[in-house]
């Protein structure tokens, strides 16, 4: 009977052996992968997206009721932008139609030079202000900006990025080229006025959008904007001033009062999502992990009171029993860690497409794997090593 049933406890030692080291390959897989995406997230965040988001506040405008009716936009838009100049704590202002509006991908139209029916050039036409590119920060590489005085009935201008520019000619020199803009033959050739730095539109991971901007007044493109104001102090904090303004010319409304990174979060929220759930996940996995340790330790300690007391009894320390049990653990750990950190690997390359700025075989997130794990090795074997210490032989003889 007592052989049966020791065959039995060995039987489920086994399997708890067995059973641990699936779970902590498992947290391995869980850790890395949690590492990976919160390194992915963070060089997002730290991406140059090509222009200087702080002390901006942005303004998306709603019409009001009957605001757009016989709206001679040439006289209105350069009124609101003067307005808001004026206004207190304000340094800059400028608009744009899409830029901190719409953070989907837009549909690229060929670009070619006025003259020729071919060219390899796409772009996305962008409808802006004078002062847009001041506001933002955006360089100003070759030409002027636009203006004012940029109208319906003068000639047809435009600048383009620096992409876009590279992308029509290998040098980039553009400046006081004509080109066409999509596939219409009798479309408008424009000049172009200017070259300006790459900036992404929304996409952290498209940072240098090829973009064709234009005067929005001009060709009368001027609604569904986004205002942006370059303030002096907290962005916020002009919100209601800037609204009231905006209100006071009867037209528009502000709908979001924002700053310019708020805006831009919409463009990164899956990426957000998994790293909180992918962290709640991996913290988890550590947790359950540090708790089967300790129960297969605790176990192990309580089958083996005996044996620790007939250690103990015939010379071995307290440091040796306890780091016989200490070293069981870190040897189960340390099969999990060999098969779960290959099978992590190999986990990460099947969404390596998904990361930024970081490879499925990042070795920092691999030693930051490792070391959590042997601490949590460490933590959870340390209670049942200490409990072994501290066996008494008599105790463990009359216990047997």
């Amino acid at each position: 009977m007592a052989d049966s049933a020791r065959t039995v406890a060995q039987s489920g030692g086994r399997l708890g052996q067995v059973m641990l080291v699936a779970q902590v390959a498992t947290t391995v897989v869980l850790v890395f992968g949690a590492g990976l995406i919160v390194q992915s997230l963070n060089a997002l965040l730290s991406t140059d997206r090509g222009f200087a988001s702080t002390r901006v506040l942005s303004l998306r405008l709603n019409a009001t009721a009957g605001g757009q009716s016989r709206l001679d936009q040439t006289a209105y838009y350069p009124a609101l932008v003067e307005r808001l100049a004026a206004l207190p704590g304000v340094e800059s202002v400028g608009f744009a139609r899409f830029f901190g509006t719409i953070n989907a991908r837009l549909t690229p139209q060929p670009v070619v030079f006025a003259g020729e029916t071919e060219g390899t050039a796409a772009g996305v036409m962008e409808y802006i202000s004078p002062d847009f590119f001041t506001t933002l920060g955006v360089p100003l590489h070759a030409g002027r900006d636009v203006t004012w005085r940029d109208l319906p009935d003068s000639p047809r201008v435009a600048i383009v990025s620096a992409s876009l520019a590279r992308a029509l000619d290998p040098d980039g020199d553009v400046v006081g080229r004509r080109v066409r803009y999509g596939t219409a033959a009798a479309a408008e050739p424009m000049e172009i006025v200017g070259v300006v730095g790459d900036v992404s539109l929304g996409n952290y991971r498209e940072t240098s959008v090829p973009l064709l901007y234009v005067p929005a007044i001009q060709v009368g493109e001027a609604r569904f904007l986004t205002v942006h104001l370059r303030t002096s102090g907290p962005p916020l904090a002009l919100a209601p001033t800037a609204g009231a303004a905006v209100a006071s010319l009867g037209r528009e409304q502000v709908g979001l009062a924002a700053t310019l990174d708020f805006l831009f979060t919409n463009s990164i929220v899956a990426e957000r999502m998994a790293a909180v759930v992918s962290t709640a996940s991996a913290v988890l996995a550590l947790v359950l992990s540090c708790l089967g340790l300790y129960a297969l330790l605790a176990h192990a300690v309580t089958r083996r009171t005996r044996e620790m007391g007939i250690r103990i009894a015939v010379g071995a320390t307290a440091g040796q029993v306890a780091r016989l049990v200490m070293g069981q653990g870190v040897r189960l750990v340390g099969v999990g860690l060999a098969l779960g950190v290959p099978l992590a690997i190999l986990m990460a390359r099947w969404v390596e497409s998904l990361l930024h700025g970081v490879a499925a075989t990042d070795r920092t997130a691999l030693a930051v794997c490792a070391v959590l794990i042997l601490l949590t090795a460490l933590v959870a074997s340390s209670l049942p090593a200490r409990r072994a210490a501290r066996i008494e032989p008599a105790d463990a003889l009359r216990a047997e």
